[in-house]
């Protein structure tokens, strides 16, 4: 990641497997799925974070309140959310005036191409076992416009 800074909060933090790039910062880790808090705590304090909070929550209503914090990050997460514009309206909410948003999303292919045929009919099976992902979406035109270019 680059320069992460001041208080981040990563958006499907999981197990926290970011936790190594977060050391000396103060972290709260938004996830739905409360059985990998245990884990993420274990990765953080492993991985010299400052502090950590986990907290139950999911991207489209973060639990933060307005411009609170200086860093967003959300990694293989808008493939999942339900609400991809609503998302991102959240991560500017509580982003601060100069916060950053760090992301990593995995993208569909061009329409038409064999890559998209497959994606296409990996679907259905893909959100089945990988709690919703989408492998179709493509999050890109949502980004640009929240954020600019």
């Amino acid at each position: 990641f680059h320069d992460p800074r001041g208080t981040l909060v990563e958006i499907g933090m999981g197990t926290g497997p970011n936790m190594r790039y977060y050391e000396g910062l103060n972290v709260v880790g938004v996830e739905p799925n409360e059985e990998s808090h245990s884990y993420a705590y274990e990765n953080a304090n492993r991985n010299g974070v400052k502090s950590i909070e986990c907290v139950r929550g999911f991207g489209e209503s973060l639990p933060l309140g307005d411009a609170s914090v200086d860093t967003v990050v959300s990694t293989l997460v808008m493939c999942t959310v339900d609400d991809v514009e609503r998302t991102l309206a959240e991560v500017r909410r509580v982003l601060r005036p100069g916060g950053a948003y760090l992301f990593l999303d995995h993208v569909a292919a061009p329409p038409g191409t064999p890559l998209r045929t497959m994606q296409e009919m990996l679907n259905p099976l893909n959100r089945a076992a990988y709690e919703g992902c989408r492998l179709t979406r493509d999050p890109e035109a949502a980004v640009r416009a929240a954020f600019g270019d």
